[in-house]
């Protein structure tokens, strides 16, 4: 997760709801971006020390996103990467649900997640106009 000067509340949220999986054999790995905003190093600092599963590292210059996101992919160790911004939010099953869909279908090589974008009060965009949350998950052979 490539991280710059993100507001204090938007990176707790983030991290959060990826602590919050239901499927917890996960690794979080973050790149700050040189941020120049304190409370970005001490929240990633609390959150590496909080839990072995988060991973940080600190960028000396300012790469933007794509600098950023190598970086932070250059800590993963596992077979399969979940890409996520600073200010996203995973709901708690998110990963399950793609965990799922690997393991019913092996072969595939690519699952992407479609989603759903939310107001800064976590009202749900597209959901609300239909009364229905709707989460997609697609196989690429």
């Amino acid at each position: 997760m490539p991280v710059y000067d993100t507001s204090e509340e938007l990176l707790r949220k983030a991290i959060a709801s990826v602590r919050s999986q239901i499927y917890d054999n996960w690794k979080l790995c973050i790149a700050d971006d040189a941020s120049t905003a304190q409370h970005v190093k001490t929240l990633l600092a609390e959150a590496k020390a909080d839990d072995a599963r988060i991973k940080v590292t600190y960028r000396e210059t300012k790469g933007h996103i794509s600098f950023a996101s190598n970086s932070a992919l250059a800590l993963a160790t596992g077979e399969y990467v979940v890409l996520l911004d600073h200010e996203d939010e995973l709901t708690e099953h998110a990963l399950y649900l793609v965990v799922a869909e690997l393991n019913a279908h092996p072969h595939v090589a690519l699952v992407y997640s479609d989603e759903d974008k939310i107001t800064e009060y976590g009202t749900s965009l597209t959901s609300s106009r239909i009364g229905i949350r709707i989460y997609s998950c697609a196989r690429i052979w």
